[in-house]
């Protein structure tokens, strides 16, 4: 039966591998990758159903090796929020930075060019890009006072914070129902 069913192309598909390799890959994922996992999950499955994939749409259609997204770092130093964004093989002229109160725009276009010539033969690689990355802010940071440094494929913004921006602890009191109160006390006088 499972043999006729293959013959007529009616055999189940096993899935070529699973979305998520264990629980803790979603904790450590960050929500961009899974959005791209999702769009390529129902890429193909569309796929699969109608025999065309979305692929067409332009976004999509660079290789996976192309969509470069610089990774960030997002950290506090003194009275100023970092960000910090690797850039390797980025020239600094090439990048291109932007602050609003919504946040920070990194965007810039990646040249890298490789040449070799040994015994007899040459190998020639370019590869060209751009790569675009946008930070929110949290609210109190002051885009105009930003500065940025780029240093060994290092991009360094900083940002004035406000001093509502500042951390500030505040101690919390929890308050107890009389129910849990009671309840406390007879747990106790049982202790005893």
């Amino acid at each position: 039966m499972a043999r006729e069913r293959e013959e007529r192309g009616l055999a189940r598909r096993e899935p070529e591998r699973e979305w998520l390799a264990s629980p803790w890959e979603f904790e450590s994922a960050s929500p961009w990758s899974l959005m791209r996992r999702i769009s390529d999950e129902m890429d193909r499955i569309f796929s699969d159903f109608w025999g065309r994939s979305f692929s067409w749409l332009p976004e999509r259609r660079a290789p996976s090796a192309m969509r470069w997204t610089p990774a960030v770092d997002v950290f506090r130093r003194g009275d100023n929020l970092i960000i910090q964004a690797d850039l390797p093989g980025v020239e600094p002229e090439d990048v291109q930075v932007e602050a609003t109160e919504d946040g920070i725009t990194i965007r810039g276009q990646t040249k890298h060019e490789e040449e070799e010539e040994r015994e007899g033969y040459y190998r020639s690689e370019r590869r060209y890009g751009s790569f675009h990355r946008f930070i929110p802010l949290p609210e109190g940071v002051k885009p105009e006072g930003a500065t940025a440094n780029f240093r060994n494929g290092m991009l360094e913004v900083s940002l004035p914070m406000t001093e509502e921006t500042k951390t500030k602890r505040v101690n919390i009191p929890i308050q107890v129902s009389e129910a849990e109160k009671a309840k406390a006390g007879q747990a106790k006088k049982a202790k005893a």
